[in-house]
Order: C-alpha cells, then structure tokens, then sequence
C-alpha cells in the first residue's frame, strides 16, 4: 500500500495480441491489468496464461507454508526434497516430457488471497 503510488506511475503496460509473450525472470514486479473490451470498455472475454520456470534437476523444494499445501498433501513435499518428486507440480520438460508426468492432473490449488488471509488471521 505504502508504494501503490510511485509503482502506479512507473508502471509498464503493453499491448499483447494473441500469440504475444513477455518473458522475464522472478525479480521483475508484475501483475496483469483488467481485461477490457476495446469497444465497450467493459470486462470482456477470457485470459489464459502459463508461468514457466525451468530449474536444474538437482532443484530442491522450499515449502514456504503458504501457496503450497496441496502439492505438500498429496506427494509429501518437503524442504529440501528434490522437485522432481512432485512429479505432475514440476514436470520434466528437458531434454523430453516423461510419460507417466505427461498423463497426471494438477489439482488447483486454493485462491491464494484466501489461503493469505486464513493464515494471517490464525496469527
């Protein structure tokens, strides 16, 4: 709340078409802007998106108590385990898809602002 302002001035915004891409690494703030028919200047349509992160096979994972509990439930995730074991949560992409990853689901996972705001309310 405190940088809103100076952020809001800043600020990037670009005109993507379907196909377009920004690429950039963790460190970058970003969120996405309201999605706005052209036209009406109203909500319109839909948005899909995919976030990459390629890391080395010997990654380990970081159990932040916060974004990640079902990946924790449902495959034992601990700190410090390899990624590899979350199997569908972090697929092997490089050098080919491993085919028993390839057929898993990923269960969504809880809205985050929700899953912040129970556990800061516990505290």
């Amino acid at each position: 709340p405190d940088c809103h302002e100076q952020l809001e001035k800043i600020k990037a915004v670009y005109d993507l078409q379907p196909g377009d891409a920004i690429i950039h690494d963790r460190y970058i703030f970003h969120r996405s802007e309201a999605f706005l028919d052209p036209i009406r200047g109203k909500k319109a349509g839909t948005k899909q998106r995919i976030s990459l992160r390629y890391v080395p096979a010997d990654a380990t994972f970081f159990n932040n108590q916060l974004t990640e509990a079902r990946l924790v439930e449902e495959k034992g995730m601990a700190t410090g385990d390899y990624v590899s074991k979350g199997a569908e949560y972090f697929p092997q992409t490089w050098p080919d898809r491993l085919p028993e990853e390839r057929d898993m689901k990923v269960h969504s996972e809880e809205n985050l602002f929700k899953v912040l705001s129970q556990k800061l309310t516990k505290k």
